[in-house]
């Protein structure tokens, strides 16, 4: 998303009731606690929720593409759901970004 979209209040409130529906089903399905606001700030703003995490972290796609043994196009294909990420991966990803698996998958 470019800096020059704003979103309507319309759009924020469907995106903070997604947020809130995906939260409540996750709790539901027993997934490890609850994103941080940071992370969920990032997807608000159009983040997959890997990038979100990554950018919470502080760290760039080379970077994290290298600690998981991964490239970084690769990595970016995953952000941007071009590609699907593996249950293998996204167990390296997991431990590289220190937190759950199923925050990743």
């Amino acid at each position: 998303m470019n800096a020059s979209h704003h979103l309507t209040e319309d759009e924020e409130d469907a995106a903070d009731a997604a947020i809130y529906a995906q939260r409540k089903a996750d709790l539901a399905a027993g997934k490890d606690g609850v994103l941080p606001v940071e992370v969920s700030s990032f997807v608000r703003r159009g983040d997959s929720r890997l990038k979100a995490i990554r950018k919470w972290r502080g760290l760039g796609q080379v970077e994290l593409a290298e600690a998981v043994d991964t490239s970084q196009g690769y990595l970016s294909d995953i952000e941007n759901g071009k590609r699907k990420v593996t249950a293998e991966l996204a167990a390296r990803l997991a431990k590289a970004l220190d937190v759950p698996v199923a925050w990743i998958e």
